[in-house]
């Protein structure tokens, strides 16, 4: 397009005129340049936000610089080429108040009062550590959400623990017994032993009575050797059960308590007999145990049995509870 115009009739010098029509012929070749819509400007806003991008860059990747040491002129770089901050540090051992500079990816980062330590975390570093969570909101319900395996330890110093009732025991495992509670209405105590036997617990001790006594051997031994009997009665039917073997010198055939050892409210209508052993020595010999309506209790022995040496330990007792009617 034309970029310089003028009229003839308003030059009135001839040779001036002349001049300006042959700058009018060189300007005429000349064009404006026009702008390239696809570069990028220093006065456009959002050009470079709009380009594709490389998610992940690589060293051999190309970056545009102006170079500030050669006159701010372009020049590229790689970005393998592009140097680290000059301040700063990257790894637990460029820091100059660390004390442990060879730290690995189980130490922490401490700080003692002074300075930092790179080491291992010790019991002292979290035995004050409740003081420090005062900010944290506690979680008064916490919820497993998984089974909690104990590892064979116990659970001690509970206070009242809550069963969620069910329809049956969870299946059976060996040499680990169940204690759960049956969704009947009301619900029900149960045990379950590891090939699934399940046995009620709940009423199993209602109305019964407990307590023990203690049965002196005055009958059948050099000495008088105790035994400490544990009892439980429900209505009619009590359970005798001794807590400890006793060892006593004897060569006998049988041994007696004092008369009236068996208290009043546990003894028998009719003798009472049940299967028992005797022990000489270490060697098991076959007996009985006899409770009579006097509160006699007394060991025998089957008839053409004694102790092989004379004046043997006896050890009379019980490999079995003794359950028994009282009329």
């Amino acid at each position: 397009m034309p970029v310089f115009r003028f009229r003839e009739t308003d030059i009135e010098d001839p040779a001036v005129a002349d001049a300006f029509k042959e700058l009018a012929v060189i300007l005429e070749s000349l064009t404006v340049a026009s702008s390239d819509a696809d570069a990028i400007h220093d006065n456009v806003a959002a050009e470079i936000s709009a380009i594709g991008e490389k998610v992940t860059p690589v060293d051999a990747d190309i970056v545009v610089i102006e170079d500030s040491a050669a006159g701010n002129v372009k020049k590229k770089s790689q970005l393998g080429n592009l140097p680290y901050p000059a301040t700063g540090a990257f790894q637990l051992s460029e820091l100059s108040d660390v004390n442990t500079s060879t730290p690995t990816n189980r130490f922490a980062l401490l700080a003692d009062g002074v300075d930092f330590e790179s080491r291992l975390l010790v019991e002292a570093d979290i035995s004050d550590l409740q003081s420090y969570l005062i900010n944290i909101v506690e979680d008064v319900s916490p919820q497993l959400g998984a089974d909690l395996e104990g590892q064979g330890f116990n659970l001690q110093e509970l206070g009242v623990i809550f069963l969620k009732e069910q329809a049956a025991a969870d299946a059976d495992v060996t040499g680990e017994g169940q204690i759960w509670v049956k969704d009947t209405a009301p619900n029900e105590l149960w045990f379950t032993d590891d090939v699934g036997t399940n046995l009620a617990i709940s009423g199993l001790n209602a109305g019964a009575t407990f307590g023990n006594f203690t049965a002196t051997w005055s009958v059948g031994f050099t000495t008088s050797p105790t035994t400490i009997f544990d009892f439980r009665k429900v209505g009619n039917v009590v359970t005798l059960s001794p807590r400890a073997v006793f060892s006593a010198t004897s060569n006998g055939s049988g041994f007696g308590s004092d008369p009236t050892d068996l208290p009043a409210s546990l003894r028998p209508t009719n003798t009472q007999r049940s299967i028992t052993v005797v022990e000489d020595n270490n060697v098991d010999q076959m007996g009985y145990i006899e409770l009579l309506s006097s509160g006699l209790i007394q060991f025998n022995l089957i008839d053409g049995l004694g102790f092989t040496t004379s004046n043997s330990k006896g050890l009379p007792r019980i490999r079995l509870n003794m359950t028994y009617l009282l009329d």
